[in-house]
């Protein structure tokens, strides 16, 4: 066998031992210990850093302000929260270590990494008012229209793929709404479809709450969106309020 397919099986080794794909930094993490098929503890972090293929680098779990110490001798249960969806798999401890003041674990995945749910796109709990109007449909020519939104709202959750929000207008299921959010965090024109509609009593002041698709939103708007939505996750991460 030549050296160039010695060298080629080695890496399709090695590719096939990547149980780190779609792990970004501050991706969200789930660790559980198990006694048979019975969770024990559940503790939530975030990625600090992919070392290799197998390796990385999380931070230590707190709860009520306590850094909980993980056994080097157990196998524990984890799970990953990425854009593909849920991730999956087994690890062990196999270090501590301490750097800019922050409690850091590096750990060993040892099995092959699985999608167990796929998801579309992170919802952030977040409120943000916000002025929108029906349209009659979602084609460009209303979205570029520069024209004067009569109602308001406040969201209640925000993704890439649309909303969750609350108003004091009566709008029905299925009909289209142009949205402008115009803070000082984020600038962003759509149409989006109300799938559901459920009449509230008095939340935040509001007697509707809907949530909506988005039909009509540009690139840009979407990659500004997804940036002011990692940008809040990080902020939510360093105050410890991201698993809230």
């Amino acid at each position: 066998m030549s050296l160039f397919k010695k060298l080629f099986k080695k890496e399709e080794k090695e590719e096939k031992e990547n149980y780190t794909l779609n792990l970004d930094i501050d991706t969200r993490v789930t660790i559980k210990q198990m006694n048979g098929f019975n969770v024990v503890n559940t503790y939530k972090t975030i990625v600090n850093q992919v070392i290799s293929g197998k390796e990385l680098m999380i931070l230590a779990p707190v709860v009520d302000g306590d850094i909980i110490v993980l056994s080097h001798t157990n196998v524990y249960s984890v799970e990953f929260e990425t854009k593909s969806g849920l991730l999956k798999n087994n690890m062990k401890v196999i270090s501590y270590y301490m750097e800019n003041n922050m409690p850091l674990i590096k750990i060993l995945l040892l099995e092959k990494t699985e999608i167990i749910q796929r998801r579309a796109s992170y919802r952030l709990p977040i409120s943000i008012e916000f002025e929108f109007d029906v349209v009659e449909d979602n084609s460009n020519k209303i979205l570029k229209q520069d024209d004067v939104l009569l109602s308001t709202g406040e969201t209640v959750d925000i993704s890439t793929g649309g909303l969750k929000f609350l108003s004091n207008e009566e709008v029905e299921k299925d009909t289209f709404i142009k949205i402008l959010i115009n803070s000082k965090d984020i600038f962003i024109v759509a149409i989006a479809s109300v799938i559901q509609k459920e009449a509230i009593t008095q939340t935040r002041g509001y007697n509707y709450s809907y949530t909506c698709k988005f039909e009509n939103i540009p690139d840009k708007y979407i990659e500004e969106l997804s940036e002011y939505i990692f940008n809040k996750q990080r902020e939510l991460a360093k105050k410890g309020k991201v698993f809230e």
